[in-house]
C-alpha cells in the first residue's frame, strides 16, 4: 500500500491493529510533519529517517518505496537512496523484485500516480528491477504485476483512459478505462511460461491462478494447465 497524506491516518489504524507482536528492532514506522511530508521513527520513536517524501510504501526485503514530486526510488532502513528516485512509476518489492515503468502520465508530470493496479493513466512499459536497482527484466510490457509463486502477470497490449464530456440538457463527463490486450505469465528471467492468451488473470496462489478465457473463468496451474472450467 502505498501511503500519502490523505490516507496516512487510517494506514496507521490498520498497522496498529493489524500488524504482529514482533519485537524485531529494525521495523520502522511512518511520520509526517505539518507539511505532510513522511519519514520514519524506530519503535522507541527516534526519528530514523527525517520527514521528506511526498509518498512512501512500508518496507519490504529491507527497503521502502518513496517519492519526491514526480519520481520514485527506495531507500533502506538508514534513510540511503539504495535506488536513485529515477522512475515515474514503481511498486513496492516483492519477493526481491519489483514491477517499475518508464514513460510518463497522461497530464505530464504533475499528474501523481495511482498506485492500485493497473495504474490505467500511464503511458509507457513495465519491467522489474531487483533489490540492487539493477534493471532485471526490461521495461517491454504493456501491464505488469508483483511476482508470486515465482510467477508473474503480465500484459500484452496497452492501458488506456479517455474522458469525454457528454453534452446535453445536462451535461456529464464519460469514463473509459482498462487494458486492450491479452494477459500471460513470465518467471523470473522474464521468460514466458504462460503465454498472453486471457482475458484476465491473477497472481498465483497455493499453486493456482484464475483466469479468464473466452469470457468464462477457469483455474489454471504454473505450467497453464487448466484444472477446472467454468461450465
Amino acid at each position: 500500500m502505498i501511503i500519502n497524506k490523505n490516507n496516512f491516518f487510517c494506514v496507521i489504524l490498520v498497522i496498529v491493529i493489524t500488524g504482529s507482536c514482533t519485537s524485531d528492532s529494525t521495523i520502522l514506522f511512518p511520520i509526517k510533519d505539518s507539511l505532510g511530508n513522511i519519514g520514519f521513527i524506530d519503535r522507541q520513536g527516534k526519528v530514523i529517517i527525517a520527514p521528506q517524501f511526498h509518498e512512501s510504501g512500508g518496507f519490504a526485503d529491507g527497503m521502502a518505496l518513496v517519492r519526491k514530486n514526480d519520481k520514485f526510488g527506495y531507500i533502506d532502513t538508514k534513510g540511503r537512496q539504495v535506488v536513485t528516485l529515477s522512475f515515474p512509476y514503481a511498486k513496492s518489492f516483492s519477493g526481491g523484485f519489483a514491477v517499475v515503468g518508464k514513460g510518463e502520465f497522461a497530464g505530464g508530470g504533475k499528474e501523481i500516480p495511482a498506485h492500485g493496479y493497473p495504474p490505467y493513466k500511464f503511458r509507457g512499459k513495465f519491467g522489474f528491477i531487483d533489490t540492487s536497482g539493477k534493471q532485471v527484466i526490461e521495461c517491454r510490457f504493456g501491464l505488469a504485476n508483483d511476482f508470486s509463486c515465482g510467477l508473474a502477470v503480465i500484459g500484452e497490449g496497452t492501458l488506456y483512459y479517455d474522458v469525454k464530456v457528454v453534452r446535453g440538457c445536462n451535461p456529464y463527463t464519460k469514463t473509459k478505462y482498462g487494458f486492450k490486450g491479452k494477459f500471460g505469465y513470465i518467471d523470473k528471467t522474464g521468460n514466458a511460461v504462460i503465454r498472453p492468451v486471457y482475458e484476465e488473470a491473477h497472481s498465483f496462489v497455493n499453486g493456482l491462478a484464475l483466469v479468464k478465457l473466452n469470457g468464462k473463468s477457469r483455474y489454471i496451474d504454473n505450467k497453464g494447465n487448466t484444472v477446472w472450467e467454468e461450465k
